[in-house]
């Protein structure tokens, strides 16, 4: 089973910050290389949320590279 996850570059709540999504350890796309399905019997669903967790702070995915970057509103 694949290994899904995210690299972080730079400082949150900074124009640098970036977050990449991978599976096995490889740049892939958040929205092409994510199965819908989490679990063979397809009764948990994966999904991509733009608000981290505890935070105020909002992210956008780039639909050119769909990297998740930090959307300053300063």
């Amino acid at each position: 089973m694949p290994s899904y996850g995210v690299r972080k570059i730079g400082a949150p709540n900074t124009l640098e910050y970036r977050v990449y999504t991978e599976v096995d350890g490889k740049p892939c796309s958040a929205f092409h290389d994510i199965p819908l399905y989490a679990n063979e019997q397809q009764t948990i669903l994966n999904m991509i949320v733009e608000i981290p967790r505890w935070t105020n702070a909002k992210l956008e995915v780039l639909l050119t590279n769909h990297l998740l970057l930090f959307e300053f509103n300063g």
